[in-house]
């Protein structure tokens, strides 16, 4: 009898944002520690440092990786950048650039 972890409905949104996180849910999951920025800040590039801030992150809140980097609510975005010290993204398009980086 096959196993089933998870129900059609979920599947299809599997690492994906439902909803923009809540500023509770923020705090909690998408705060940046001493570890992370010094992780964070070893990367050459300022899309770099947030693409993978938004992997850190989004592993943090939801448990897995998201489908699409890019299409992280921009609330996210801003909160993680304000964190970095970078500016303002309205998205990811060059940290996906290379294929390998959405792989």
């Amino acid at each position: 009898m096959p196993l089933t972890l998870l129900s059609e409905m979920p599947l299809e949104t599997y690492g994906q944002y439902r909803s923009t996180p809540t500023p509770e849910q923020l705090s909690k999951f998408f705060h940046l520690d001493t570890a992370d920025l010094a992780l964070l800040n070893n990367r050459r590039r300022d899309h770099n440092r947030l693409g993978m801030a938004v992997q850190l992150c989004t592993l943090r809140f939801m448990g897995s990786f998201p489908d699409d980097p890019r299409t992280v609510p921009v609330g996210v975005l801003r909160f993680l950048a304000r964190q970095l010290a970078l500016p303002v993204p309205s998205n990811l398009k060059r940290y996906a650039k290379r294929p390998a980086t959405l792989s």
